[in-house]
């Protein structure tokens, strides 16, 4: 037991945590989170590739690992499971896993762009490193959700059109 709980309070530590570990453990989860959204991208240039399929689900585990951990260590986890950004990573996360429901829900994956720059301890984080980022950060984060609700819509054009549309063929095409 003290076993499991020494490592909870280490996982804890690495996702909440104020170390110079803890920093640099977050910045890895945002540069992951950011070649998930490069995945996105390149990966509707090669629709129904047996490869991307394969990526998605490794998407798909890493994401239901990182929601499993952050589950666990979560003090309240009613409150936790109904947090509007965890009902997307755990939607993403299932349409990352469940190709086999069809394409239809790929553009459910780009939910989990949600939680760029949505961690306040991340944005405190920024704000101490890059002095640019605090001059500019209420430019830098309406830049971010403009790009958001433009990832989304692009997703979602493109899932709804390809096939369908002879006109969209790749997420450029669908933007």
């Amino acid at each position: 037991m003290k076993t499991i709980q020494k490592l909870k309070n280490t996982i804890t530590n690495l996702y909440e945590g104020d170390s110079e570990m803890s920093h640099n453990f977050r910045y890895a989860l945002l540069a992951v989170d950011i070649i998930t959204i490069i995945f996105l991208v390149i990966s509707t240039f090669f629709y129904g590739s047996a490869i991307i399929e394969m990526l998605d689900i490794i998407f798909g585990i890493y994401l239901a690992i990182d929601y499993f951990v952050r589950l666990w260590i979560a003090p309240k986890k009613i409150s936790f499971t109904i947090n509007l950004l965890n009902l997307a990573d755990l939607i993403a996360m299932l349409s990352f896993l469940l190709p086999l429901l069809g394409e239809n829900f790929a553009f459910l994956r780009s939910l989990r762009v949600l939680r760029l720059l949505r961690s306040y301890r991340l944005q405190n984080k920024l704000r101490k490193d890059f002095p640019y980022f605090k001059q500019h950060e209420d430019i830098i984060i309406s830049a971010t959700n403009l790009f958001i609700f433009i990832f989304i819509m692009t997703e979602l054009v493109f899932v709804t059109q390809i096939g369908t549309n002879q006109h969209v063929n790749n997420f450029l095409d669908a933007m």
